[in-house]
């Protein structure tokens, strides 16, 4: 699998998740226990520490994690 397709992969997974919260938790795409943001890692949902990487964030542990 090429890099163009496990991106359209990884954006079609976050957009579903993305539906998914907006469906238990009403438009405001955010749950108690869940909050979400536009900027978080697109592993572990991490909101600091982000790198911006072809329109998604990777938090520098992910990152790290990815690197070794």
């Amino acid at each position: 699998m090429n890099k163009e397709n496990e991106e359209k992969i990884i954006k079609a997974e976050a957009e579903m998740i993305r539906e998914l919260r907006k469906r238990i938790y009403g438009k405001s795409d955010a749950g108690p226990d869940y909050p979400y943001s536009e900027q978080s890692c697109i592993f572990c949902g991490a909101e600091s520490e982000l790198k911006e990487y072809k329109n998604s964030y990777i938090c520098s542990k992910c990152l790290a994690d990815i690197k070794n």
